[in-house]
């Protein structure tokens, strides 16, 4: 009865205190998780997408911005092309709310679309083949 009896206080005092643990690191890191969902508030219809020609394609910049036109970092970027030319293509932003990629090799003209985070920017660009 003994034995019993220490396994069932040993197994509760190691779930008070997962519990207790839990509860205290939990509430010091709530104001981090909550910084990092403020910090991924993105506006799609405030940001944008730029195309510049490169010596064998182009450059894509995508310019990310929150509801107040400020950039914001770490925001997942992916670009894809219409004609479906190639694999989507993703980058988180800078410190300065930019992403940029390069299309190299492209063969014909290229309507290039942005999504962050999964939402589609409203506006695209077009990349063209270089000339001889």
């Amino acid at each position: 009865m003994d034995k019993k009896l220490l396994i069932l206080v040993g197994i509760f005092f190691v779930t008070f205190g997962t519990f207790v643990s839990i509860v205290f690191t939990r509430s010091q890191t709530q104001p981090a998780l909550i910084k990092a969902q403020q910090a991924q508030n993105i506006n799609v219809e405030k940001s944008l997408i730029f195309a510049v020609p490169a010596s064998n394609g182009c450059e894509i910049s995508v310019v990310i911005n929150d509801n107040d036109s400020k950039p914001v970092k770490d925001v997942s970027v992916c670009i894809e092309s219409d004609p479906s030319t190639f694999t989507p293509i993703c980058k988180n932003t800078d410190e300065s709310g930019i992403s940029t990629m390069s299309l190299l090799n492209i063969s014909s003209r290229l309507t290039i679309s942005a999504k962050a985070n999964g939402s589609l920017l409203p506006s695209t660009v077009s990349c063209y083949p270089k000339t001889p």
